[in-house]
């Protein structure tokens, strides 16, 4: 069996806000889907995430939410340490 294999910032053009906001919305409806991704933004200090290393702060606000969005949170996490990202110390 062959495998691909994945380069790193490969899975960054997949990653973008609208892509979470459309997961939150079928939970929460799109107004407070946008409302709360803003917020997790601000609290991380962004304006926009563009970068992995973005992607990774704004998941580990949305973890913060616990429940469902907390599990939407952890995959935007995986992704962005997938393309790149690096946990801080």
């Amino acid at each position: 069996m062959m495998q691909q294999k994945i380069q790193a910032g490969e899975l960054h053009g997949e990653m973008r806000i609208e892509r979470t906001i459309s997961v939150l919305a079928k939970v929460l409806g799109e107004e407070k889907a946008k409302s709360l991704s803003e917020e997790c933004l601000r609290e991380a200090g962004l304006l926009d995430a563009t970068t992995p290393q973005e992607f990774l702060r704004y998941g580990q606000s949305l973890t913060r939410r616990g429940g469902f969005i907390e599990v939407v949170g952890r995959s935007v996490m995986a992704r962005a340490l997938i393309a790149g990202a690096r946990l801080e110390a």
